[in-house]
């Protein structure tokens, strides 16, 4: 699924040129919301009251709420102005993007999130967002950000900047590391007057480099480790993120280093997926699956791994036996799986591994990578499974007999395939 917000660039670029819009205010948001349902038009709304200029600014959160005329447009729209008014003193969202920043996942989850009924409360819907983020709602939270991208215009610069990092953690969390860099350099663009938010945009800068540029990873662990006040499971996060860009041998030498100390809970899993990545790399399959099966996630990217780390085994010499006992168990890891609509690319995957271990018809997996997962990894990016998808259609194209397609399929992806 490809979240995104429409002409994002452009509504940056016009916060920068406009300024700051520091204050939060409910109503811009609020009356552009009831005039997209009543579906009527600038000149519908504002006939005999103000110009259409003078609209678009109050529901770009660029006029003052107690204006005369915003009184007169909330009554063509039907809605209560004085009830609106006494609303704009509540902001929530600085106090939920704290606990966010702190991984206080489970506060944010106890914040009420509606304080008005009948009406379109931007706020709301942010603080609803953060929530299906967390509790991994994916199909809620695309909804709800449809809806607040139609509104974005009215927001306040803190309660955007919100916005933007929350599209931003989707991508990221998806492996659409291409789109969510886009979003990381809006929020760096953005550069709100707020401390701990263009702090946080440099610790998911660093997330995102460890994944992308392992110089600019190096450059900016040596950064936030100068900072004296981040929590040990933070710490502990950064360190796990930054070994997965070491050399091999040393990245599992810190590891295991690490283990033998306080894991945080809520990154035990990344570090156990930090493991089995490692093993793989290093060629250790049988202990990378072995530690796959034995941890049991229900997440899809660990029955993906193990699906690879089984295909490469098995062009060693092994039985069949051997074989279909691995198979049982990526089966039963799977059946164990939640699968969201994040984990597309990781399905796709595990499906090219078993055409591979069953020893299916070449033109079949060329055919299959061409049509699944060559268009997935325009917006995808796993750091073992692309390199394997470009060689491998690369390889087979020539095996087919299909040189011209694969010398362009070579000139058009050359950065993707291995020296």
């Amino acid at each position: 699924m490809k979240l995104y917000l429409k002409k994002v660039k452009e509504s940056v670029q016009k916060r920068i040129e406009n300024g700051p819009i520091k204050g939060t205010s409910y109503i811009p948001a609020i009356m552009k919301t009831r005039r997209l349902e009543l579906k009527m038009t600038l000149h519908d709304e504002t006939k005999g009251i103000c110009s259409e200029a003078l609209l678009s600014k109050i529901e770009r959160n660029l006029v003052d709420v107690k204006n005369e005329k915003v009184h007169l447009l909330c009554e063509r729209l039907n809605l209560d102005y004085y009830t609106l008014i006494n609303l704009e003193a509540t902001d929530r969202i600085e106090k939920m993007l704290y606990m966010y920043f702190d991984e206080e996942y489970d506060d944010i989850l106890q914040i009420e999130d509606k304080i008005c009924d009948g009406v379109y409360i931007a706020q709301d819907e942010l603080i609803k967002a953060y929530k299906y983020l967390i509790l991994k709602d994916y199909k809620a939270l695309y909804n709800c950000i449809l809806g607040l991208d139609t509104v974005k215009e009215c927001l306040s610069d803190l309660e955007f900047f919100a916005l933007l990092l929350i599209v931003f953690e989707y991508n990221f969390t998806s492996c659409q590391f291409g789109r969510a860099e886009e979003y990381i350099k809006l929020l760096e663009k953005l550069n709100i007057n707020d401390k701990k938010c263009n702090l946080f945009v440099k610790e998911r800068l660093f997330a995102l480099s460890c994944k992308r540029d392992t110089n600019l990873a190096s450059y900016l662990f040596a950064e936030l480790r100068k900072e004296p006040y981040y929590s040990i499971s933070k710490q502990f996060l950064f360190s796990i993120y930054f070994i997965q860009t070491l050399d091999q041998e040393n990245s599992y030498e810190h590891l295991l280093q690490m283990g033998k100390d306080y894991i945080p809970k809520r990154h035990e899993e990344e570090y156990m997926y930090t493991k089995a990545l490692i093993l793989t790399k290093l060629g250790r399959y049988l202990e990378a699956m072995d530690v796959i099966y034995n941890y049991n996630s229900p997440s899809v990217r660990f029955a993906s791994l193990y699906s690879y780390n089984l295909c490469m085994y098995s062009m060693n010499k092994v039985t069949k036996e051997e074989i279909r006992e691995f198979r049982t168990k990526l089966l039963d890891l799977m059946k164990n799986c939640v699968q969201t609509t994040v984990d597309t690319y990781h399905v796709a995957f595990i499906r090219l591994m078993q055409y591979e271990i069953d020893k299916t018809e070449e033109e079949v997996i060329c055919n299959y990578i061409k049509n699944s997962l060559l268009k997935e990894l325009n917006e995808f990016s796993h750091p073992l499974y692309d390199s394997y998808i470009y060689n491998r259609y690369s390889l087979l194209l020539g095996k087919l007999g299909r040189y011209k397609d694969s010398y362009t399929f070579l000139l058009e992806h050359k950065n993707y395939l291995k020296k």
